[in-house]
């Protein structure tokens, strides 16, 4: 049995009821939002055959009350070309998180507490918009083409309509060429390649003969696919009020992983995580901050206590407060933009290749040298020879970390009759007036790719006001 009066147990708890120890299990449902489903990303609204988007952008006519369609009548009937659906889970349900915290308090010195602790979550069931019927690799054993009017060859093309499609041929980049309409010799191709019925190419990609289901393109899928992981230790130290004196300090060193940060695309920065691939797709959150460092607090200044003379009343009873904030910045994700499909599954990646590995995690952060901290070379484009573990993973690099301090002075003053007073405030915000970036150009077609070209939107420069209020 330990004894809170001796030993490590007694430095640790700093005595008999001067500390204690907390733990905490739970799990806890969340919420689908409406606007899931009508934000332009999926708009279940527009499905067909039940809603038609049409635009009127030419005289006359425009606006006709009478008839606002300008004649267009709905025929019923089987659908006559391939379409692209929203399409929710039918067992959607409720995003679920599950936490656990484990916290050690004691009291300290100066009539203040320390508190250390630990927390972790994992998030399930979260919201993810995915691809569906995208189609099947060979790499994946094959598909059989479907007998389907939508499956009928064009002029020239052969009718696929129960073959197997299930290799991938050997000219990978140009099989195909000159055998087909429209296929001519380039400079990337500058002979005719021959391609089997049974075979893709880049050329040949045969992207809708391979989908499971003929009737459709790629759908939109919305579901409970995605998850996330949050572990961080804090540590805290709060002072109380004692001759004049208060402050609170924070510090947390966190991690937050998931395999999507904004379902709905209206997350910026945060692309290519909707694919089949789910390890693909898992990566440092977009919000993830690994280090956050905060202080507030308040000094009521010493100078003239209790005395009543004019500098007592000018110059004593003021009291100084602060705000600081140091948080590390936000990863970023480098992103190619002329993706490729690279395993033919229908998922264009769209991240390059990484080939130096030591600039992973790094801060891009100085606009006269982030095109060295993010080097055009330490990228390529990915080629049909590569594979997708190569690829440069999500989130990788973090942007500028935000710097701030805000600082306050205050007194009030006895006004000119009884139960009157002035108050006068002097504020000052990001005092140092600290400068917090963007992040670069992500995309390596770019000819700025790893310039910062702009401040974060969370950026505000040094601002004072002064402010009198007089209390009657």
């Amino acid at each position: 049995m330990w004894r809170t009066r001796e030993g490590l147990l007694a430095m640790l708890t700093g005595g008999p009821n001067n500390a204690s120890l907390a733990a905490g299990y739970g799990r806890y449902d969340g919420r689908l939002f409406q606007s899931v489903f009508s934000q332009t990303g999926a708009s279940v609204r527009f499905n067909p055959p039940n809603a038609i988007t049409r635009t009127f952008n030419t005289t006359p006519n425009i606006l006709n009350v009478a008839d606002p369609s300008l004649g267009f009548v709905f025929v019923p009937g089987p659908q006559t070309a391939r379409i692209s659906l929203t399409i929710p889970d039918p067992n959607l349900e409720m995003p679920t998180t599950t936490k656990w915290s484990l916290s050690l308090e004691r009291g300290m010195p100066w009539r203040s507490t320390l508190k250390i602790a630990y927390e972790g979550n994992h998030n399930d069931k979260r919201l993810k918009y995915a691809q569906g019927n995208l189609p099947v690799s060979p790499l994946a054993g094959g598909i059989v083409v479907v007998d389907d009017p939508n499956n009928a060859p064009a002029a020239g093309f052969p009718d696929l309509r129960g073959v197997k499609i299930d290799r991938i041929a050997s000219d990978v980049l140009c099989a195909g060429t000159g055998f087909l309409p429209g296929l001519t010799t380039n400079a990337q191709c500058p002979n005719p390649v021959p391609i089997a019925n049974n075979e893709i190419s880049a050329r040949v990609p045969r992207v809708n003969e391979r989908r499971p289901d003929p009737r459709y393109g790629t759908n939109l899928l919305i579901s409970n696919a995605a998850e996330a992981w949050y572990d961080g230790l804090e540590l805290e130290w709060i002072k109380r009020i004692a001759k004049g004196l208060q402050f609170q300090i924070a510090y947390t060193y966190s991690k937050s992983v998931d395999t999507t940060s904004e379902a709905t695309f209206v997350g910026a920065g945060d692309n290519n995580q909707n694919g089949p691939n789910k390890q693909f797709a898992k990566g440092l959150s977009r919000f993830h901050t690994p280090h956050r460092f905060t202080f507030n607090g308040s000094y009521r200044l010493p100078f003239f206590a209790g005395q009543r003379n004019v500098a007592a009343i000018v110059l004593g009873g003021w009291q100084l407060s602060g705000v600081v904030k140091l948080v590390s910045g936000t990863p970023f994700t480098v992103i190619d933009g002329s993706p490729r499909d690279l395993n033919f599954d229908g998922f264009a990646e769209g991240r390059p290749i990484l080939v130096d590995p030591s600039i992973l995690g790094a801060k891009i952060n100085d606009p006269a040298r982030s095109q060295q901290q993010l080097p055009l070379s330490a990228f390529r484009q990915a080629t049909f020879t590569d594979s997708i573990d190569a690829i440069v993973p999500r989130n990788a690099f973090y942007g500028d970390a935000f710097h701030n301090v805000d600082l306050g002075l205050y007194k009030s003053f006895e006004g000119l009759r009884r139960g009157q007073r002035v108050t006068l405030r002097i504020e000052a915000y990001n005092v140092f007036n600290w400068v917090q970036f963007g992040f670069p150009t992500t995309d390596i077609t770019s000819a700025s790719f790893g310039r910062i070209v702009s401040t974060s939107n969370a950026y505000a420069p040094r601002r004072m006001q002064i402010a009198i209020k007089y209390v009657y």
